[in-house]
């Protein structure tokens, strides 16, 4: 173990797939990871598109991965500093009066699809305006109404509403808050003032009561209980601070604070951010509005689709369950010349409109006949991994076109930059300076960050975000394929363009 004399830090991070924690030194370098799949409920044949947590076994499986994480950077009792915890966007759930869990719904639970729709039907402009996210289906207050319409009982027991970074802080410390961020990407907040999106609640008939109060960033939620550090095996007392969302916590490390900074985080699912100074809405409604996790700064948002999850899906098709699945795909594509000669994968990632996500055709393009034409695994995995880099591309163009600032470089963390080809062939096709993270975890980063600034002081987040800046690594493109990737990247949106209006 290291650190300022043994003192670490340790990160939650609830994801949308993987569970993971993680133990940090100061500066917010990470010393130790595990993970853990995240459970969830089985599929409710009553509710269509419905999903939720499992909660009896989520908060063990957290425990445990914890517990792990400490073991493998050797912790001892006492040497925790602070515990800082991030998570999926979107999660909404409820505990009743006496603190009981009424239920946990994920980013995935679209139970309320039907009736979200046909809100925004007539409401579509006050929900952006106020909260800067659609559609409606995806926020809190009409997965709330759902519950209120179809299932009354539970409804009327809610005495707090919670995401579920601010439920994982409940279970460490007893206490009830509602991340500021956290509630803005869940759409209970208005976006610009920062309080409550009352409006929007009051004119879906729900009670604003049960909402806690809303913390920043740089808040304590409260103190580790007695209860949770014996089951994870700490010191109880320490702070514990619900730092945000995991994309906003990934800004962070990658140290994209400052207006015009743009960042993107890889993983599951891709999602490109400008830091912006004010709100700045989009009158398209293309893009989202967020609040960043540093005060007073502000997200434009365009999303790129499940790129890390859609990539993995192809590699398991191609190679079967296997450890060094991302190796092997990544040693195929580079045996592929770039554009794939000529095959066009559009598998899932592409610039979303974000007022309207669902379903869009997709699919691999082939040269006919493909008999004659050579195709094998290696155009296939190049296609694929181009695919993920032509949508940040496509979302990174978006942002341009909302906010009016082109960024001199992009920052870019999450899983898919294991694959140093990827961040090759995104430079070449951004005709830019990439910026890589030095882990992939950059949200687990970013709570450590978080957790250690609440033991700073005011300003300490900017400063602490400042200095992780300094440990990105760049890779420049190089001309030769800057220049080919145009051609490649053109052809790609012009397939895009094409497939549109098939669903």
């Amino acid at each position: 173990m290291s650190g300022v004399n043994g003192i670490v830090f340790l990160a939650i991070d609830v994801g949308t797939g993987t569970l993971k924690a993680a133990v940090s030194a100061p500066g917010g370098h990470l010393l130790s990871r595990a993970s853990a799949p995240v459970p969830y409920e089985p599929k409710d044949s009553d509710a269509p598109f419905s999903s939720s947590f499992d909660t009896e076994a989520l908060w063990p499986a957290i425990t445990v991965t914890t517990r792990r994480a400490l073991h493998e950077a050797g912790v001892r009792n006492g040497s925790v500093a602070a515990i800082g915890i991030t998570s999926q966007r979107q999660s909404i759930g409820a505990l009743d009066a006496k603190g009981q869990d009424l239920f946990l719904g994920p980013n995935m639970d679209l139970r309320a699809l039907f009736e979200g729709l046909a809100f925004d039907e007539e409401h579509a402009d006050t929900v952006y305006r106020l909260t800067g996210h659609l559609p409606s289906y995806m926020l809190a207050p009409v997965k709330l109404r759902w519950r209120q319409q179809n299932d009354p009982d539970t409804f009327e027991r809610i005495a707090s509403v919670l995401t579920i970074g601010d439920w994982v802080g409940y279970r460490l410390t007893g206490e009830l808050g509602l991340q500021e961020t956290l509630a803005g990407e869940s759409g209970l907040l208005d976006i610009t003032s920062g309080g409550l999106a009352a409006p929007l609640l009051d004119s879906l008939g729900l009670r604003a009561d049960c909402f806690p109060q809303i913390t920043g960033t740089g808040d304590a939620l409260g103190k580790l209980s007695i209860d949770a550090a014996n089951q994870l095996g700490v010191a109880p007392g320490i702070p514990v601070v619900v730092a945000g969302p995991d994309t906003q916590c990934g800004l962070l490390a990658m140290g994209a604070i400052s207006p015009g900074n743009t960042g993107v985080v890889a993983g599951w699912s891709v999602t490109a951010q400008s830091v912006t100074a004010a709100p700045q809405p989009d009158p398209m409604r293309r893009t989202w509005v967020g609040r960043h996790v540093v005060p007073q700064r502000w997200l434009a948002e365009a999303n790129a689709g499940d790129g890390g999850n859609a990539y993995r899906w192809l590699m398991e098709l191609l190679l079967g369950a296997t450890d060094d699945g991302f190796e092997r795909m990544e040693s195929l594509a580079a045996e592929s010349p770039a554009g794939a000669e000529g095959a066009v994968a559009l598998i899932g990632p592409a610039p979303l409109d974000l007022s309207r996500p669902g379903l869009q055709p997709g699919g691999l393009l082939f040269p006919v006949p493909v008999t004659f034409s050579g195709l094998d695994r290696a155009r296939l995995a190049r296609a694929a991994l181009e695919n993920v880099v032509f949508a940040v591309r496509g979302a990174a163009d978006l942002l341009v076109d909302v906010t009016g600032a082109q960024p001199d470089a992009l920052a870019i963390g999450g899983g898919m930059t294991r694959t140093a080809l990827f961040t090759r062939i995104l430079a070449a096709v951004m005709s830019r300076p990439v910026h890589i993270a030095p882990t992939p975890e950059v949200s687990l980063q970013g709570a450590a960050l978080a957790a250690e600034a609440s033991l700073e002081g005011e300003g300490a987040l900017a400063q602490l975000a400042h200095a992780a800046r300094d440990g990105l690594r760049e890779v420049t493109p190089d001309p030769i394929s800057q220049s080919e990737y145009q051609d490649h990247y053109a052809r790609w949106l012009d397939a895009q363009s094409r497939l549109k209006g098939f669903l």
